[in-house]
């Protein structure tokens, strides 16, 4: 089984599945999770594509590297059709570090948000989506 892997959620192509399988990945199968991400944004015919991260079985930040390095890369590689980002499973330090990156990423991309199970991330693709189409319907 791969480390990471990058699928759809559903069939719609709106959202993305990151799943981190295990601990012991390193910065470049990140790299490569995220082209693997943007290919699949890039082949939507969705005007926004949400992301949920599933990181419930991974405990550890990558091995090696910078994470201000990887945090830039984050920033700079941002799909502009992508939407939010829900992680999904960060527990202690995962999870402080991962808000701190949010905060460090700024408003170059939209924060990122946590929920504890992947029903609770559904959820709140949900609920941004019924944002977005409030929003679209009152600008029009």
């Amino acid at each position: 089984m791969e480390k990471l892997t990058v699928t759809w959620a559903d069939d719609s192509q709106k959202v993305v599945l990151c799943t981190y399988h295990e601990d012991g990945w390193v910065w470049a199968d990140f790299y490569e999770a995220l082209k693997s991400q943007n290919a699949l944004i890039e082949s939507s015919s969705a005007p926004i594509v949400d992301v949920i991260v599933d990181v419930r079985s991974s405990s550890w930040l990558p091995k090696g590297g910078s994470l201000l390095t990887g945090i830039n890369k984050v920033k700079v590689d941002q799909h502009p059709r992508q939407g939010e980002t829900i992680i999904v499973g960060a527990r202690g330090m995962v999870a402080a570090i991962a808000d701190v990156a949010s905060k460090l990423i700024g408003k170059a991309r939209r924060p990122m948000r946590f929920a504890k199970t992947m029903d609770e991330a559904h959820e709140l693709i949900a609920q941004v989506a019924a944002s977005r189409q409030t929003e679209k319907t009152a600008k029009n």
